[in-house]
């Protein structure tokens, strides 16, 4: 077992994510799939328990309601069907290329780290394909299994309301789950990382992503909090940011109370706008590759060398 290199991955992530700008696209892509970590799992156990812990489905008797009720002809029926199908496809679609991004980001950082070479855009996305529908399970697994976890919010919520102790027995019942959110959200990266990186199957992925989680549990706790940390930082940018990118908004407002023209000062809210929001898809693109590239450096150091933790080498030392 190794000390632990939380500095050269952070290093590692920020070097990757700012010399090889054509992940940044990929990273637009695999955003959508959410992050890995701490935030990943507050938002998922957020969600469910917001929810009830119920899977979204659509069911097909109120489809039909909701298209006979039309009363139009049958080809505004049609349409609205076609309407409907077409952003079902289109959601379907890009949920199979955020993942195929998640998965060209980690095997390009895969590859960068042990040979330091990152392979071409169009090889890093074959790879990517390669293992789509391997990421697509464990996505879905994830899913599941927080929308059970949240089920019990819900029931226990249900269960203790009107009692005198139903906030705190909420409480505990919500850090219990998150706990157990975070570890799903632990076991998901190592279960990728063993399905990009090494190959494995899905079940041989779970098993050992299991196995890597109980011998690197506190580590993995550890890496968490850092890239949260950086993540934090990363939203205070945002925040700043903000006013900044409204400076061409303040401008035209002042020529536009000048002129009269209301023109200039809505054109400003746009240009304002399209730069902020560019800028928070710059930010959001760096992390995305940073967050994956550091989580897939620390895979690679625990599976092939073992790491210990910085809290218990502290221990150890005192």
């Amino acid at each position: 077992m190794h000390e632990p290199h939380y500095r050269d991955a952070l290093r590692h992530g920020f070097t990757l994510a700012r010399q090889h700008t054509y992940l940044w696209v990929f990273a637009l892509f695999a955003a959508l799939v959410g992050h890995f970590g701490i935030s990943s799992a507050v938002s998922s156990v957020y969600a469910g328990s917001i929810s009830g812990g119920k899977i979204p489905v659509v069911r097909l008797d109120a489809f039909l309601s909701f298209v006979t009720s039309f009363p139009h002809s049958i080809d505004a029926s049609v349409l609205v069907i076609w309407l409907l199908l077409t952003l079902l496809g289109l959601g379907v679609g890009l949920t199979l290329v955020a993942l195929v991004s998640q998965g060209a980001i980690v095997s390009a950082s895969a590859q960068w780290f042990g040979r330091k070479k990152l392979p071409e855009a169009a090889d890093a996305w074959h790879n990517g394909v390669e293992h789509m529908w391997r990421l697509l399970a464990l996505v879905l697994i994830k899913g599941i299994v927080i929308s059970l976890i949240a089920r019990i919010i819900a029931s226990v919520s249900a269960a203790s309301s009107g009692t005198a102790f139903s906030n705190i027995i909420f409480f505990i019942a919500f850090l219990v789950t998150l706990g157990i959110g975070l570890i799903i959200s632990f076991l998901h990266i190592y279960a990728v990382g063993f399905v990009v990186v090494e190959q494995y199957s899905l079940k041989d992925a779970i098993g050992s992503a299991w196995r890597m989680f109980v011998d690197h549990w506190l580590v993995s706790l550890e890496v968490a909090v850092l890239l949260t940390g950086v993540g934090l930082l990363f939203g205070l940018a945002v925040f700043i940011g903000f006013p900044l990118f409204m400076i061409p908004a303040i401008i035209l407002w002042f020529f536009s109370v000048q002129t009269g023209s209301v023109l200039l000062y809505s054109f400003g809210i746009l240009v304002g706008s399209l730069l902020f929001i560019a800028f928070i898809m710059f930010l959001g693109a760096i992390y995305t590759v940073f967050s994956l590239s550091t989580w897939t450096y620390m895979f690679m150091k625990m599976h092939r060398h073992g790491i210990v933790s910085r809290i218990v080498h502290y221990l150890k030392r005192g």
